[in-house]
């Protein structure tokens, strides 16, 4: 009998520690499931504007203005702040492009913000960056390639304004009668309205030039090189 009663105390006593046991090793379980690394949490307080293949544009969520100010370039591992700005307009969100730019068989990411738009205006910018490592690469002004390549005159003959705007052998003419517009320009003024593109490569900066404030007279395109430079201007006239 006193067998039996340090054997049913033995078996309790084991029932006892096997059921701790169990519970303890099923809290281990639960917590190991909810844990996730802290380089995989996402930051709250980022927006994501736009996507491409592996690369993602962010902003700050909270904005005081219409516009977001510092944006976030992440591409593959890699993530850096930029003091760039962007309409919060969703429908002029950053547009990204992934393509060789520079001709040397590595990709690039080509990123095109849009910083001001309304009535006439339009304004973009364009940044060409590494995507090993981020670092920009320098794109020639168009604005300033238009002040040095193109010459443009308006004159005033009997009730008439005639425009004449020309660059490398491109040329473009068109005459408008002077009540069409209260006040004209000296000259074919550039840069209210910027509009980039990619394809197959190639960056092509659309840029009108005006002759009133409501007028536009021709529309100059630019094509970029290899190197990043301006390298042939095409006048059309504007629709």
């Amino acid at each position: 009998m006193v067998f039996i009663k340090h054997l049913n105390k033995y078996l309790l006593f084991m029932v006892i520690s096997f059921t701790l046991a169990a519970c303890g090793h099923a809290g281990e379980q639960a917590d190991t499931s909810n844990a996730v690394p802290s380089s995989a949490l996402p930051d709250q307080s980022l927006i994501h504007l736009v996507k491409a293949q592996d690369v993602v544009i962010s902003a700050a969520k909270h904005t005081d203005s219409n516009l977001f100010k510092g944006l976030v370039v992440q591409a593959g591992q890699l993530s850096k702040e930029f003091d760039w700005a962007n309409v919060t307009n969703p429908t002029y969100y950053p547009a990204v492009h992934i393509a060789d730019i520079n001709g040397d068989g590595v990709n690039e990411i080509v990123i095109i913000l849009t910083t001001k738009y309304g009535t006439g205006i339009k304004e973009q910018e364009i940044h060409v960056l590494n995507k090993d490592e981020l670092s920009e690469l320098a794109l020639e002004n168009p604005l300033q390639v238009l002040q040095e390549r193109v010459a443009s005159e308006i004159s005033h003959e009997q009730g008439q304004v005639k425009v004449s705007v020309e660059a490398a052998g491109s040329k473009v003419e068109r005459t408008y009668s002077e009540e069409d517009a209260v006040v004209w320009n000296e000259e074919v003024a550039f840069g209210s309205i910027i509009r980039y593109s990619v394809s197959d490569g190639i960056i092509t900066a659309a840029v009108p030039g005006s002759v009133s404030p409501a007028s536009f007279a021709v529309n100059a395109l630019l094509e970029y090189g290899p190197d990043l430079k301006v390298r042939s201007i095409r006048l059309e006239p504007a629709l």
